[in-house]
């Protein structure tokens, strides 16, 4: 015959593991959310790559390599479209985003510009 206390000292052991088990999914769940919610917050923080200008316009930003003979003079004659600056605030501001003094570029070198407002 089967003892019937030892069938349930089983159980009980059984459901306590069960118990264990499903308390440790919920603490991962939890730490899987507050993990989620810090980096999207950190996110926010930080505004990416994209910030918005005084205008209420969004910054875009485009990364260009430098080809041979180009200057920040050069560079912004072809992509100063649409920047609600003057000229020399545009190359200024790609000297700001980059940490860059005047014409200290070099072909190769991978370079930032704002293309859709000015750069605060």
């Amino acid at each position: 015959m089967y003892d019937n206390r030892i069938y349930l000292e089983r159980v009980a052991r059984r459901e306590k593991q069960l118990r264990t088990y499903k308390n440790l999914l919920y603490m991962f769940f939890i730490a899987v959310c507050v993990s989620i919610i810090v980096i999207i917050s950190i996110g926010f923080k930080n505004g990416g790559k994209k910030a918005n200008a005084s205008s209420g316009a969004e910054v875009i930003y485009e990364s260009v390599i430098v080809e041979d003979g180009d200057t920040l003079c050069s560079l912004a004659d072809r992509y100063y479209r649409s920047y609600s600056g003057t000229k020399d605030s545009f190359i200024a501001a790609i000297c700001n985003i980059n940490n860059i003094n005047s014409d200290d570029i070099r072909a190769g070198e991978y370079i930032i510009i704002p293309l859709s407002s000015a750069y605060n």
